[in-house]
């Protein structure tokens, strides 16, 4: 048997009880693999060869990319069939020149997106980046000055150490050659996912704010969720306040109703 040495901080948990124990030692081993070595796959427990996602789950990962068939070319949500008007577009003022998303929110991603943001699992981002540098490649014509992301602010910071849209964005920037820059604030002190959902457009109004200069004409938002296209929405109508000329919304994962 192979024994772990842990610290009193990381002790795994002493007083195990059925049927939950196992689910407790799991929940801990997931938490802590990368102090305990352990190569487990987040999604199936299988064993991996070295990374956070097995074989067999990256490529399932990959099948839920976002295509651009029968989507609305500004906004990229679906298109009811046979229309060829966006509600989104048409219902609200669009302050953002296009959207873009990478993946289908599935139980997959939200599983890997639940680590990412809330069991430290800073990492994970790196699953976005084969994604990301297609995109740039698609986008290899455009002009961008910069890319831009939210800063959390400080209820999130009191949960995590670190920004989970700072790195992709990051590295999207490395990749552009452009800087990468926290743009904006948050200037909320409850969570925008406690908002009723048909709200969120009337609950995030002037809750975002510059932050620093306006970082050139041209940029990329990145957003790590779209879900109501609330927060990318008020944002993207705070950088063109604020001397931007054109706002590309890039969201790493889109929820649709399907989901």
């Amino acid at each position: 048997m192979l024994a772990i040495k842990t610290s009193a901080t990381f002790a795994p948990p002493s007083r195990l009880r059925q049927p939950a124990d196992f689910r407790l030692l799991r929940t801990w081993l997931g938490r802590h693999a990368h102090l305990l070595h352990v190569t487990e796959c987040l999604l199936c427990h299988e064993g991996t060869n070295g990374g956070a996602v097995c074989g067999k789950c990256l490529q399932g990962l990959g099948r839920a990319r976002v295509l651009p068939a029968g989507r609305c070319e500004r906004c990229y949500l679906r298109l009811s069939s046979g229309d060829a008007h966006c509600s989104f577009c048409d219902d609200r003022n669009v302050y953002f020149d296009r959207h873009i998303s990478l993946y289908q929110l599935t139980p997959a991603w939200r599983e890997i997106l639940h680590h990412w943001k809330f069991h430290n699992g800073r990492r994970l981002y790196g699953l976005f980046r084969p994604a990301l540098r297609r995109i740039l490649s698609e986008l290899k014509n455009t002009r961008i000055d910069s890319v831009c992301y939210i800063d959390s602010g400080l209820l999130s910071r009191r949960n995590r150490r670190y920004q989970p849209c700072l790195d992709p964005a990051r590295y999207l920037a490395s990749l552009a050659g452009i800087p990468a820059r926290a743009g904006l604030r948050k200037m909320k002190s409850t969570r925008q996912s406690e908002e009723i959902f048909n709200r969120r457009f009337f609950a995030v109004h002037d809750k975002i704010a510059p932050n620093g200069s306006s970082g050139g004409a041209v940029q990329i938002l990145l957003e790590d969720l779209w879900t109501t296209g609330a927060t990318a929405n008020e944002a993207a109508r705070v950088l063109k306040k604020n001397g931007v000329r054109k706002v590309i919304v890039l969201s790493l994962l889109l929820r649709e109703e399907t989901f």
